[in-house]
């Protein structure tokens, strides 16, 4: 037989004041608070620490469930039942019991197996017989309660593992939200709805996303009003050190819904999810991290800028603020210079690497405008958010250049057919593209023919297999046709270095097949090198083009794309056409003089 902890024992009672003793006893022996006078009942709840653990061994025989009522009495009870507000005055004391420095975490499994059929009835009773604020004095309690044992590794496992938790806490959450009131203290009612969500989140965790949803009412847009309307209460209380732990709660259950349903999540980014966390960004998260000027919201927002496109939702992240609340953190946090942490996955991971994507230049752009005045303020300039502020400043500038080309040229998406053998390039509605690869395009069936005898038919099945992670499949033909501008602005820009590095490579491996790799996923200025497709991974999807490579005798370069879209960077293969060979051809021939002992600056001189 399992014994019970000692500091559920009736002789710990001899913890509490001599004078209040006999009192304790008579409620645990009575199984009630109303046996004993007010005054004593205040003394007893007003103990604080280790005295106020003596009160456990009454609580535990308190909550004894012989006292829960029948089932079938639900109708005709009412909240003033002695035996409803007896539990009721039980559990506000553990909860201030349990939310003590010294509170003995090893009895927490006992107290569970006496507090759980409580819960589970009480939350029954109150969802069949009283609104949500007359229920709110019975959750507010249970929520503290559950996150506080469930601090124990074997509570935990058996709180997450019991049948029906995740409605029980749903039902908790929502309620505690619809009753929330300004004329109670702020404190006690975010603590107890942040504290019902982690303890639903834990449940989630050990149940299905279908369950999850039918709680919280039964689709992901219920679900998304509850976190909405959690965070807006964080939000509106910003000053409240109940209002991180709000923040913190959401965070930790859109982390659990980004690992098991990426449908779910897309819905709440596409439905203001990212706008919500972002207006709680002015919560100063001071818990467990080193600067309090780091917002508890901005974890999640990076959270639900990973998926892809991410371009999509940093704009939403952009329109919603973001610029502003970078000024403000950096006049908070002042010269300190920032290396690691959310601020530089901030920055690195999105705000430069999605600069690619002409809807992101746009937004910015305006934005920075409007932002100019507040974004030289002295403090600001000598933070230590300013050099990646200015950084981020001048790429937007340099690309709003070629964007203004590009815009004013009509936002051409011109294409070159895929037969090597021909040198049209033309509007892509006027192109046909091959249904089978859907990766290349010519602009007759003539000239379709013609590829495929010459060598389409056997690359059509490798097209094939890397469809999925295509410039067509991964961009619309708009994104394309800029990121294309970009990268001849780019390359005419490095024309001599990669010319340079060209004829380099080809003196010391003369007929090796080798591509451009152009980096866009840092804030640095663009740099291109040469890398020999061999030395390439088998995952970045360059096989089908090698044999065109071969077939266009100099006239087709293949440059490969690191661009960011959402958290992972992505590896695009973009093959450039020449309608001759020989600029190539120049090449090849000053790097078989480079072989030959021709130095560099006569080299250079050449290209």
């Amino acid at each position: 037989m399992t014994t019970l902890h000692p500091a559920l024992q009736t002789q710990n009672i001899s913890r509490l004041p001599g004078s209040l003793q006999p009192f304790a006893r008579k409620v645990m022996n009575l199984r009630s608070w109303a046996a004993i006078p007010e005054r004593q009942r205040s003394q007893l709840d007003a103990l604080k620490n280790e005295e106020n653990l003596g009160l456990l061994p009454v609580i535990y025989a308190n909550l004894d469930p012989s006292l829960i009522p029948f089932l079938d009495d639900i109708g005709t009870l009412s909240v003033s039942d002695p035996r409803i507000q007896n539990a009721m005055s039980t559990l506000r004391i553990l909860r201030n019991v349990a939310a003590g420095p010294v509170f003995p975490r090893a009895a927490s499994l006992d107290i569970w197996h006496r507090v759980w059929p409580w819960v589970e009835f009480l939350v029954w009773y109150a969802d069949c017989a009283l609104s949500s604020w007359e229920a709110t004095p019975i959750f507010r309690p249970l929520a503290v309660i559950s996150r506080v044992l469930a601090a124990d590794p074997s509570t935990n496992l058996v709180i997450t593992s019991t049948i029906d938790i995740i409605h029980v806490f749903a039902t908790v959450w929502t309620s505690l939200m619809q009753a929330f009131s300004p004329s109670i203290e702020i404190g006690i009612q975010l603590e107890s709805i942040s504290a019902a969500l982690y303890a639903l989140t834990r449940a989630t965790h050990r149940s299905s996303l279908s369950e999850l949803l039918d709680a919280c009412g039964g689709s992901p847009k219920t679900l998304l009003l509850a976190l909405k309307q959690h965070i807006s209460l964080a939000a509106a209380h910003p000053r409240s050190s109940h209002a991180q732990y709000m923040i913190n709660s959401a965070a930790v259950l859109v982390s659990y819904l980004g690992t098991v349903s990426r449908e779910t999540v897309r819905y709440l980014q596409s439905n203001g999810l990212i706008a919500t966390f972002v207006s709680a960004m002015n919560i100063g998260d001071a818990v467990g991290l080193g600067s309090p000027a780091r917002p508890s919201a901005l974890p999640s927002v990076i959270q639900l800028m990973y998926p892809p496109p991410g371009y999509s939702w940093v704009i939403r992240a952009l329109e919603a603020g973001l610029l502003e609340h970078i000024i403000t953190w950096g006049e908070r946090m002042g010269p300190t210079p920032v290396s690691e942490g959310v601020f530089v996955e901030l920055f690195d991971k999105f705000l430069f690497r999605h600069l690619v994507y002409y809807p992101v230049i746009v937004t910015m752009k305006k934005l920075f405008a409007r932002l100019e005045s507040a974004a030289r303020s002295e403090k600001f300039t000598r933070s230590g958010l300013y050099p990646r502020w200015h950084a981020l400043k001048a790429l937007v500038d340099a690309r709003a250049v070629i964007l203004e080309a590009w815009d004013a040229g009509g936002r051409p998406s011109f294409l070159p057919c895929h037969n090597l053998r021909c040198d049209q390039v033309g509007e892509r509605h006027g192109f046909r593209r091959c249904s089978v690869c859907h990766n290349v395009v010519y602009c007759s069936r003539a000239c379709q023919r013609n590829d495929w005898r010459d060598g389409h038919r056997s690359e059509c099945q490798l097209f094939q297999a890397i469809q999925e992670t295509s410039a067509a499949a991964r961009f619309n033909y708009r994104e394309r046709s800029f990121i294309r501008a970009l990268l001849q602005a780019d390359y005419q820009r490095l024309r001599i270095s990669i010319s340079m590095a060209t004829v380099d490579f080809m003196a010391k491996k003369l007929n090796t097949p080798f591509c451009i790799s152009f980096d866009y996923t840092s804030g640095a200025p663009v740099a291109a090198d040469i890398l020999p497709i061999s030395s390439l991974k088998d995952s970045e999807p360059v096989a089908p083009h090698v044999g065109r490579i071969d077939r266009a005798g100099g006239r087709l370069v293949l440059h490969l794309l690191r661009i960011g879209r959402g958290g992972p960077n992505m590896i695009v293969v973009w093959p450039l056409r020449a309608t001759t060979s020989e600029f190539q051809d120049g090449l090849k021939h000053i790097a078989t003089q480079v072989a030959a002992g021709l130095d560099n600056s006569a080299a250079e001189a050449l290209v």
